[in-house]
């Protein structure tokens, strides 16, 4: 009875606060890669993301325009500003209101994509939810569980029907 209740209150908190525990390879979920170069620390966009690579699939865009696309983000990020506004506001930039960064439709349904690829592998609705919110964007906003919660239940009833 503990074990089930935990279970319930975990998932009930990770709805709540959008937030999954990480799995996978640390470092292949983020969009942002820590770097260091020299004694700088950069930031670049993470190709292997697979958000950021299913987009680029997606579009396919030639290799020379995707680099300097992402040369022109890495390099104008307003680190300054960020700092600044962080010093004078501390937490301004994290816990936002959901209602201050609700995700893109098109982004909901990417994520319901990866959800639908882990369930297609014979994946629990829990595991698939936990691997698919464990890869920014999608670990940034509850509305990405809701998507996948009201999904499953329609997944269910489409099985049992068959």
């Amino acid at each position: 009875v503990a074990k089930a209740t935990r279970k319930v209150a975990v998932e009930v908190y990770r709805a709540r606060m959008g937030t999954v525990r990480p799995t996978g390879r640390r470092g292949t979920s983020e969009v942002w890669k820590r770097m260091r170069r020299g004694d700088k620390i950069i930031y670049e966009i993470n190709k292997k993301n697979k958000v950021v690579k299913e987009i680029l699939d997606e579009v396919s865009p030639p290799t020379s325009w995707t680099n300097k696309l992402f040369h022109v983000i890495e390099t104008t990020v307003p680190y300054r500003l960020i700092l600044m506004d962080n010093s004078e506001v501390e937490d301004c930039h994290v816990k936002l209101l959901p209602e201050a960064n609700i995700p893109s439709q098109e982004l909901i349904n990417l994520c319901v994509e990866f959800y639908k690829r882990y369930r297609d592998n014979s994946r629990a609705h829990e595991v698939a939810i936990d691997l698919t919110l464990a890869m920014e964007p999608f670990n940034t906003h509850p509305a990405y569980r809701a998507a996948l919660d009201s999904l499953d239940r329609r997944c269910d009833d489409n099985r049992q029907g068959s």
